[in-house]
């Protein structure tokens, strides 16, 4: 699954900005690149406006230095997709007030949709979705060591102190509470690639 601009675009985009492409004419070049499964993504998630949506997704656990095995979690939880960070209640209050003040992206960054950003340095697409802080929801995760599912209480021993904390050392399938690291972002960042199914 491409999930990337390839090399020889992102190299030809850059000489494209040292050449003075405005950042509009930039944006342009990105969205007619990017890989079609990207572009399905984001019209679904545009399309959900905020809704309520399904959407399982993997990544790589960090491990000790002892562990040689690959440690993957798959997790599936509900999320509010097709939200926009400037549209966002808190944000749009925290603003008006003064408390946060408008900021622009970094440098390298562009934004091609609402909800969707490329980064010139690491030649990556990334979505932002909104948590759901409902603690009735349940999240799933399961591990898997070298393509195997396994217990994660089997993986205490492995896994970095970064990765138990998340999960405050519990069972893989726990519900959501706004305590957690994730949810208390407004907006958590994925990169397609690790998304695996959606809906």
């Amino acid at each position: 699954m491409q999930t990337q601009i390839q090399t020889v675009q992102t190299v030809e985009i850059k000489s494209m900005i040292a050449q003075g492409a405005t950042y509009e004419n930039t944006c342009l070049a990105l969205v007619m690149l990017m890989p079609d499964n990207v572009r399905a993504m984001n019209s679904f998630f545009l399309s959900r406006a905020g809704q309520y949506t399904s959407i399982t997704y993997k990544r790589d656990c960090k491990v000790l230095k002892s562990c040689i095995d690959a440690i993957v979690k798959v997790t599936t939880s509900i999320f509010r997709v097709g939200v926009e960070y400037n549209n966002i209640g808190r944000v749009i209050t925290s603003h008006n007030n003064g408390e946060v003040a408008k900021e622009g992206l970094d440098k390298g960054n562009y934004k091609l949709s609402p909800i969707l950003y490329f980064s010139m340095n690491t030649g990556k697409f990334r979505f932002a979705i909104a948590p759901t802080f409902n603690t009735n929801v349940m999240r799933i995760a399961k591990y898997y060591r070298n393509g195997v599912e396994i217990n994660k209480e089997d993986l205490y021993g492995e896994l970095a102190s970064s990765e138990m904390s998340i999960d405050d050392m519990a069972k893989a399938n726990r519900p959501c509470n706004r305590k957690s690291e994730d949810s208390e972002a407004l907006l958590l960042t994925f990169n397609p690639e690790g998304i695996i199914d959606y809906h």
